[in-house]
């Protein structure tokens, strides 16, 4: 089985999104990852330069990607629930941050799964601590929700760009100014 890691090639999205969904229904019990999810993940990468696959033979069998964020790189890694336990991790793991640091990067991020006990102690092994959990939370409709019952004074109105864009994006600065390693983003490369 070939370890090294890869870039992927137009075609592999699909398989790169199986690692994915199949590694999270392993953990979770279901996944709601899509294609779609990934393409939309892609758009922001240059996939040539930021993701990476390993591959058993010609199947993709683990998934990479780094994204810059100001100083800091953040990267996460997935191996198929079928290929646990043969080092892949720890190859993707270690040819993120080798790529990291060839292009500069001071300071690395990994993401992974909360329940992945595995993942959390291969990346506690590479020295990695854990500084914060996201979790995400969906619930399953059996109808449309209610409308809801907005605050007076308040109405909602489709977003139109050349009225809200540069007003949103203030906002949105502003917000997440004291958020945690925040990096601002000129409004030309935020709306890019």
């Amino acid at each position: 089985m070939e370890r090294a890691l890869s870039t992927p090639a137009d075609d592999d999205a699909e398989a790169v999104t199986d690692v994915v969904a199949a590694l999270e229904s392993s953990l979770y019990g279901s996944s709601v990852y899509s294609q779609a999810d990934l393409e939309d993940e892609w758009s922001d990468l240059d996939v040539e330069r930021d993701a990476r696959v390993v591959r058993d033979g010609d199947r993709i069998v683990a998934y990479g990607a780094l994204r810059e964020a100001g100083d800091v790189m953040q990267a996460e890694g997935y191996v198929h629930p079928d290929a646990h336990g043969r080092g892949i991790g720890r190859a993707i793991a270690t040819g993120l941050e080798e790529d990291a640091v060839r292009r500069g990067a001071r300071k690395i991020h990994n993401r992974v799964f909360e329940a992945d006990a595995p993942g959390r102690d291969l990346l506690a092994s590479l020295g990695y601590e854990p500084v914060r959990v996201f979790r995400e939370m969906r619930v399953d409709l059996d109808a449309p929700p209610p409308a809801p019952a907005w605050p007076g004074g308040l109405r909602p109105t489709p977003f139109d760009p050349e009225r809200d864009a540069r007003a949103f994006h203030a906002a949105h600065q502003e917000a997440f100014a004291d958020h945690w390693e925040f990096a601002p983003r000129p409004f030309d490369t935020w709306a890019g």
